[in-house]
């Protein structure tokens, strides 16, 4: 690199209520060397109310980074990292939160990064984020988007490989030209999460051909406060959670670009998905929100759904979703299964199975015959699935015996794709992609579970491309009738 007239990088950092972690990441600063005048820092108190401002005022009289320190009036996190690119001068610009650590060598990683994304026209320059309570050099990196940053350093087409988005911008590098040019802002609306996806996914849509530089080497340090008192610690308590982030976040993304792209359609179940998994948890603070709120959620929802696509939702590969989530959301989208899906597990002694399926209601009716006469289950149990206050499908249990071939029906014609037969013969099952659990075992090649097999819908295979999974159950379940 050559000596620059002007900053390459422009950090921003929204300052408030962050006395205690301060001098942490004000030192990762320092630690990062001599960087030559090519990156400036913009440290801008939101009206912090502690000694955030004497302790960078201090520290900016005693380093030889190029910082400022800027002020302005309390408007949340987006406004006052608005406030910075008003006076930021980099080519590119990020946005590191000052109670996070930077990793030695980060921004000079970065600042390589950055020339090669200019010469090869990308538009985002990505790190990898790694998590810490207390102690920095305690970092671990299982991030649940981690995967992509083993591996070498190389550029990724967002269109070809739509799980690759970045949503974390303070460990991002966006080009500050397509920002003033787009007139590309933080959304103040948004001050209890997901201003950064908005943003990023914003510029994302500004790029004519949207790619990403992965940066594997430069180390972004996130801090999960271990007092809880973070905004992402908070923000399950906060109506607007519920309320401002679905409209304004998910919806005006989405409705940016008819059809959204399959990238900006991941990210957004990505961040949608949490407000279900959390709701799993019987101790959540979501269980607890008022009607009004849980039904102005689940209005949003409905018009968020509209616009995500039917195959992403059975086959999203970035979260193992609990298989009640993934079909809750799919029936809520269509108003029926979209799909049939079973379960099965034998008995101990072989006798019975245990088989779980899912119908639109707990009402819906169920049939199950063994050797095409009708039975009635051994057991039979039917539970709502339940979120925020409404059912948006059911799971039925049964018990059966396995004296001759058994086939379940569900509702008036939908045949469930599971067909058991008795042990000593055979077991098939047809099962729908959510409930795939693990890969193809490589000590059990297909040759030796012949009797149980997985189909994905071609759909979903450009999604997910898996190789050929069976669920655990069915897979010891074939494994023992073919000793046998």
């Amino acid at each position: 690199m050559t000596e620059r007239s002007t900053p390459v990088i422009s950090l921003i950092s929204a300052v408030y209520d962050v006395a205690d972690y301060l001098p942490a990441f004000l030192s990762s600063l320092d630690a990062q060397g001599d960087l030559g005048g090519w990156v400036e820092v913009l440290l801008v108190s939101d009206g912090s109310p502690d000694a955030s401002e004497r302790i960078i005022e201090d520290w900016i009289a005693s380093t030889s980074v190029d910082a400022r320190l800027l002020r302005k009036e309390n408007g949340g996190a987006g406004s006052a990292r608005n406030h910075g690119l008003e006076h930021a001068s980099g080519r590119w610009v990020s946005f590191p939160d000052p109670d996070d650590v930077l990793a030695p060598g980060y921004l000079r990683h970065l600042l390589k990064a950055a020339d090669r994304a200019e010469r090869d026209a990308v538009g985002i320059v990505a790190a990898k984020v790694e998590q810490f309570s207390d102690d920095p050099s305690a970092a671990r990196d299982d991030h649940l988007l981690g995967y992509r940053y083993r591996g070498r350093r190389r550029v990724v087409d967002l269109d070809a490989n739509p799980t690759y988005f970045h949503t974390h911008v303070p460990s991002g590098l966006y080009r500050r030209s397509v920002i003033v040019e787009r007139d590309i802002r933080f959304d103040p609306r948004l001050r209890v999460a997901f201003d950064d996806a908005t943003f990023a996914a914003e510029y994302a849509l500004a790029l004519e051909a949207p790619s990403m530089l992965v940066v594997p080497e430069a180390t972004y340090r996130y801090r999960r406060r271990a007092d809880g008192s973070s905004l992402v610690g908070t923000m399950w308590s906060k109506p607007a959670k519920y309320t401002e982030i679905p409209r304004h976040g998910y919806l005006r993304l989405l409705e940016a670009r008819d059809p959204a792209p399959l990238w900006l359609q991941s990210l957004v179940m990505y961040d949608l998905e949490w407000f279900f998994v959390e709701y799993l948890d019987p101790a959540s603070p979501n269980r607890r929100i008022d009607g009004a709120t849980a039904a102005e959620f689940l209005d949003v929802l409905d018009r968020v759904l509209a616009r995500i696509d039917i195959d992403l939702l059975a086959a999203f590969p970035l979260h193992r979703l609990a298989e009640d989530v993934r079909v809750a959301l799919s029936t809520r989208k269509t108003g029926s299964l979209p799909w049939n899906d079973g379960r099965v597990r034998l008995a101990a002694d072989g006798a019975t199975a245990r088989i779980s399926c899912y119908a639109a209601s707990v009402d819906e009716a169920v049939q199950v015959t063994v050797d095409a006469r009708s039975i009635t289950p051994i057991a039979e149990r039917r539970t709502p699935i339940e979120f925020y206050g409404e059912a948006f499908c059911a799971r039925i249990d049964l018990e059966v015996p396995l004296g001759g071939t058994v086939v379940v029906r569900c509702g008036v014609d939908r045949v469930l794709p599971l067909t058991l037969e008795p042990s000593g013969r055979s077991l098939g099952a047809s099962i729908s992609p959510w409930a795939l659990e693990d890969a193809l075992a490589a000590d059990a090649p297909l040759s030796r579970v012949q009797h149980a097999w997985a189909m994905v819908p071609r759909p979903a295979k450009r999604m997910v491309r898996p190789a050929l999974s069976l669920v655990r159950s069915v897979r010891a379940a074939a494994r023992g009738g073919a000793r046998r």
